[in-house]
């Protein structure tokens, strides 16, 4: 269905363009009013033009649009694959080629801070300019040249962007853009998507870290422990993956509360790094 309903391709580094088609979605009427639903999403963002300007107008019957995605370029075997699973793009990031890309008058991102200040992701370089300040830290996370024990990797769960505030913004937005019988077939094939990644780049020692509500729920192996954003906030939602049980499953509280996930993320980072110095010290006496 996934290979049916969307096709990826790579654009350029961290970024793909995805076609949806959209006659295995919506009848000829649905088209037409989905198609009034786009035009208001896509004029929501006039101030800088981003969400038209990664959303484009539909073309033939598909919807071509950009996403992101950073995944290193070779993995480390002395780092613990992590995975950071948001919920989707923001439209402003996509436009500038970079997760997170800034806040409210062009600050540093709360969440870059937070993975920061655990030491979880350090990077003390201070470049005030906003695209050379996106470009190093993109570079380094792809080469992997910071301090252990994770490799890290960013995904969306929902491949499409949508503002980051307002009546459009978030998942929420996509939901109210697509309608709920359309959005779910949307849903499967991002799961199909998201599982077919674990699956092949965090098995066996990976962890899932999530950050919304829909991306933790649809990933999760069993009824228990059910999404609640107090639960996210302390930490205490812990799972395994459906798809490969032997991938932890966290789920933190949203991005805008990113400070509340300072503890949970030391906490890992010190689970691992013993057992990263552990792999270290192995491929140092036989020679790896």
């Amino acid at each position: 269905m996934d290979q049916d309903l969307r096709v990826f391709r790579d654009k350029e580094s961290g970024i793909q363009e995805v076609t949806l088609e959209l006659g295995l979605l919506f009848d000829k009427e649905e088209t037409k009013e989905f198609a009034k639903r786009l035009d208001l999403f896509r004029r929501s963002t006039e101030s800088d033009n981003s969400t038209a300007d990664v959303c484009h107008q539909i073309e033939k019957g598909c919807l071509v649009y950009e996403t992101e995605n950073l995944r290193p370029i070779l993995r480390k075997e002395d780092r613990t694959p992590i995975l950071f699973l948001l919920g989707n793009p923001a439209s402003h990031s996509v436009k500038q080629r970079m997760f997170f890309s800034y806040e409210r008058n062009k600050k540093e991102h709360r969440f870059w801070r937070v993975l920061n200040h655990t030491k979880v992701f350090p990077f003390e370089e201070n470049i005030a300019d906003l695209t050379q300040r996106n470009n190093r830290r993109k570079e380094i996370l792809l080469r992997v040249d910071y301090d252990p024990p994770f490799q890290i990797n960013l995904e969306v769960f929902y491949s499409m962007p949508s503002p980051a505030t307002g009546d459009w913004s978030g998942v929420a937005g996509l939901k109210r853009l697509f309608g709920a019988k359309a959005f779910e077939k949307i849903s499967v094939c991002e799961k199909k998507r998201i599982e077919d990644f674990i699956q092949e780049h965090l098995h066996p020692d990976g962890l899932v870290v999530a950050f919304q509500k829909d991306a933790y729920s649809q990933l999760k192996l069993d009824e228990n422990p059910v999404y609640n954003l107090k639960q996210a906030i302390a930490g205490n939602l812990r799972n395994r993956c459906q798809c490969d049980q032997s991938i932890a499953l966290y789920c933190l509280a949203p991005t805008r509360l990113m400070g509340a996930n300072s503890r949970i993320l030391n906490e890992l980072r010190t689970k691992h790094e013993y057992g990263s110095t552990v792999k270290q010290t192995f491929q140092r006496l036989h020679g790896k």
